[in-house]
């Protein structure tokens, strides 16, 4: 059994919180394991703060630890069902994980909540790419650019799809888009599987030395 704590605020409430505290610092010393633990332990005492739940998914994802992310999404969606956010956090550790419809469900619902997001729908997109699923990768990130055009991870995106497609002219126009917008995407052009023919292209070391490659 949990031990019990007579503190301020209740022994459910205080210990949860210093559970989610112990989290945090033995995410920080990379003990992993340590975290998963503790942050179990909290959940067993009550609701820890979503930011801080969040924080560490996405700690837990930067290290593939995908199922535990998924377990902690599900739990902050359990009492928000309606958590957009948590939602899209959702689907980008089940991927991973195979569990594509499931991916693929929690994108559309995320997009169906908060219709101002372009973000899950180009997540849709991109793994409607991966599964090579072309055309409808290609309808759902002018969805995501329709409701933000200035998302630069959709216009990357476009560019990956566009290339599969053979759409070279298309890509470049789409990558020169997503590097004005953050020259973070220049990774993405020069690492991305999806961009091999854009590389591949005459055009390609002229393209770079330009944007700062």
């Amino acid at each position: 059994m949990p031990e019990t704590f007579d503190g301020p605020g209740g022994e459910d409430s205080a210990l949860c919180n210093a559970r989610m505290v112990e989290a945090i610092d033995h995410l920080a010393s990379g003990a992993i394991d340590d975290a998963i633990r503790a942050v179990r332990d909290a959940l067993a005492y009550g609701d820890p703060p979503t930011h801080q739940l969040r924080n560490i998914i996405h700690e837990l994802q930067d290290k593939e630890r995908h199922a535990v992310a998924v377990e902690l999404c599900e739990s902050i969606l359990g009492r928000e069902p309606d958590n957009a956010a948590a939602l899209i956090d959702l689907g980008f550790s089940l991927e991973p994980l195979g569990e594509l419809d499931r991916a693929r469900a929690a994108y559309t619902r995320a997009g169906e909540i908060d219709p101002s997001d372009a973000m899950a729908i180009n997540n849709r997109a991109f793994l409607e790419l991966s599964c090579g699923n072309l055309d409808q990768a290609l309808a759902d990130v002018e969805a995501a650019l329709a409701r933000n055009v200035l998302e630069g991870i959709a216009h990357a995106t476009k560019a990956e799809i566009l290339g599969q497609r053979g759409d070279i002219d298309g890509a470049f126009q789409c990558l020169t888009r997503a590097v004005e917008l953050s020259d973070e995407w220049l990774e993405t052009a020069t690492d991305s599987e999806f961009l091999e023919a854009v590389r591949a292209d005459p055009r390609w070391p002229a393209w770079l030395a330009e944007h700062g490659g």
